[in-house]
């Protein structure tokens, strides 16, 4: 009698280990517990929105552009611009894209969103860092290259760098044909339309 529950808590013991053993393995393997693979993933921005909640880089981005898309429909309901919106809600995505390029630093699409909180704040200095950040990361995206422009409109006045009216120019041929106004960007900015030899 005594053997057999000798042998029978021998079997749940084995059971356990092996089941928390395939629990250890299974946990080891996934991105939001492990931080060398969640480093890796981190790395492609072109993932879902759904995959932002394994790494805190891409979470950051994706709510910092929640509120920049809600900052931007309330001024286009508003009619009166970007003054009507509280300072604090662009303030607020600052800190987040912020963040999101501290976790990733080579995430251009944070640096883009970064750009556009530039140009609602007018704080030209940091447009341009962000805008020539993001356009060394992803020059040929068209996701991306829609997300500059859209912080360009915003901030048309400012003086740009030849390397970032090239970098304009790239991004208005990339969007160009694919959907959105173009050509009232093109009469906003003429310049969008010289190749990159012309001045």
């Amino acid at each position: 009698m005594p053997y057999h529950r000798f042998f029978s808590l021998l079997v749940i013991l084995a059971t356990a280990s092996v089941g928390l053993w395939a629990l250890f393995a299974v946990l080891s393997a996934a991105p939001a517990t492990n931080a060398t693979i969640r480093a890796v993933a981190v790395s492609d921005w072109r993932r879902v929105s759904a995959a932002a909640f394994y790494d805190a880089g891409s979470f950051y981005r994706e709510h910092g552009y929640i509120i920049v898309n809600d900052t931007l429909a309330e001024a286009q309901r508003s009619k009166g611009g970007l003054v009507t919106v509280p300072r604090d809600n662009i303030l607020a995505a600052r800190d987040l894209f912020s963040r999101s390029v501290a976790y990733n630093p080579g995430d251009a699409l944070s640096w883009a969103g970064l750009a556009i909180v530039a140009a609602m704040l007018r704080d030209h200095e940091a447009y341009l860092d962000s805008m020539s950040q993001s356009a060394d990361l992803a020059p040929y995206n068209l996701a991306i290259a829609r997300v500059r422009l859209t912080g360009f409109v915003m901030i048309p006045d400012i003086a740009l760098t030849e390397d970032l009216k090239a970098a304009l120019r790239r991004d208005f041929q990339v969007a160009r044909g694919k959907g959105g106004d173009m050509e009232k960007l093109l009469a906003l900015a003429p310049f969008l339309a010289a190749r990159d030899s012309e001045p």
